[in-house]
């Protein structure tokens, strides 16, 4: 599946654009600091500065080895890409293009936005968080933050406790066996101490009193 950085197709930049902001050491070795992908637009929508991480990712995940991903650099209308998008992730990003308007607007104190940028090869998630600039210039600032590992997490936790549910019910129609193959998979850490009570009772329901102790 296309994630909204793939889904946007070329847009030809206003360099003329740029904000005092990336001017300010401070600032910019603030924005550098911070773990998520961060870009800051002005009141039209178009990215006027990018911390260290965003140019990181948008050649990571560029086509061209040479150059960052198409629409992620300082001068690209980050509203008019997001509108353009095509592919898998056109939803997501006609959702973000929405959001940000919003609080570029006003209508919105702030947006938020979960959404997948998976490559061939690994599954991602991504949090897209829009908060607004203060002063009389406007813009947002805008961030995407990595939430994969979260993600995994909670597939695990769902799915292993989804295994102790079964095992439950396999228990009660003494299907002994299946049961134990439920409680010896793989699980989520967290549910240890459950896997392992359930795993003694079936264990004693065979009769297993030595092996349900252990």
């Amino acid at each position: 599946m296309m994630g909204l950085w793939e889904a946007i197709p070329l847009w030809q930049p206003d360099l003329g654009r740029l904000s005092t902001f990336v001017e300010m050491p401070i600032k910019r070795a603030v924005l550098d600091a911070v773990s998520s992908h961060v870009a800051v637009l002005d009141r039209d929508g178009t990215i006027i500065a990018v911390n260290a991480p965003w140019d990181r990712f948008a050649q990571d995940n560029s086509l061209d080895d040479n150059q960052p991903a198409a629409n992620t650099s300082v001068g690209s209308n980050y509203l008019e890409a997001c509108r353009m998008a095509r592919g898998d992730a056109v939803e997501g990003a006609l959702s973000a293009h929405d959001g940000i308007r919003a609080v570029l607007a006003g209508d919105l104190d702030s947006f938020s936005l979960d959404y997948p940028c998976h490559t061939l090869d690994q599954q991602r998630w991504f949090t897209l968080n829009v908060t607004p600039l203060q002063g009389a210039n406007g813009g947002v600032v805008v961030s995407h933050t990595d939430i994969s590992t979260t993600r995994r997490m909670a597939e695990e936790l769902r799915n292993s406790e989804e295994r102790l549910r079964l095992a439950a019910v396999q228990l009660d129609e003494q299907a002994y066996d299946e049961a134990l193959k439920q409680l010896d998979a793989k699980h989520a850490p967290a549910l240890d101490v459950r896997f392992l009570e359930l795993k003694g009772d079936v264990l004693s329901a065979q009769g297993k009193k030595a092996e349900a102790r252990v």
